[in-house]
């Protein structure tokens, strides 16, 4: 809305859930500040998603509120959300074993996925608290490749490699 459009309306007018209203008419009277209040809105284009925050001014019953449209933010979160769930039940699924090390510094060991245990014997948990786990494991006719391979990545081209692994059993 412009200026012209709202001034000298009822601000519940301008909001399309009357509980939203009474919370922000009382933080107004009470001076108290609110932040993020989730709504929906009404505009001259429809409702939509916003954030409100309302920031108490020094004068009795007064107050600064801004309202966010945050519809296209909510939308994105839930699609990021989503795309999530769907990689972590692939990781977690598939016959393979991924894993993620950093790119940076010491290259850390950050995620290996479970189906390590069933490869090798060795949990998740047990690779990701011994970082000198991996290059034990490697092969030894193998080792000086990996490590050459691993220190040579290229952060936009990823690694692919093959290499043989010992088994606990």
């Amino acid at each position: 809305h412009r200026s012209a459009e709202i001034l000298g309306r009822p601000f519940a007018e301008l909001l399309a859930e009357p509980d939203a209203a009474d919370r922000i008419v009382e933080a107004v009277r009470n001076g108290e500040r609110l932040d993020e209040l989730m709504d929906q809105r009404r505009s001259e284009d429809g409702v939509f998603a916003a954030a409100v925050t309302v920031i108490p001014r020094t004068e009795p019953t007064e107050a600064i509120v801004a309202v966010r449209d945050v519809g296209e933010l909510r939308r994105l979160s839930d699609q990021l959300r989503n795309a999530e769930a769907t990689y972590a039940s692939l990781r977690e699924h598939l016959p393979v074993v991924t894993y993620v090390r950093s790119y940076r510094g010491d290259r850390k060991l950050t995620y290996i996925s479970p189906q390590i245990d069933r490869l090798v014997g060795y949990t998740d948990e047990e690779w990701l608290a011994d970082p000198e786990l991996f290059e034990r494991l490697v092969h030894p006719d193998d080792l000086n490749d990996v490590i050459e391979a691993r220190d040579a990545v290229d952060a936009a081209k990823g690694l692919r490699t093959s290499y043989r692994l010992i088994a606990r059993d």
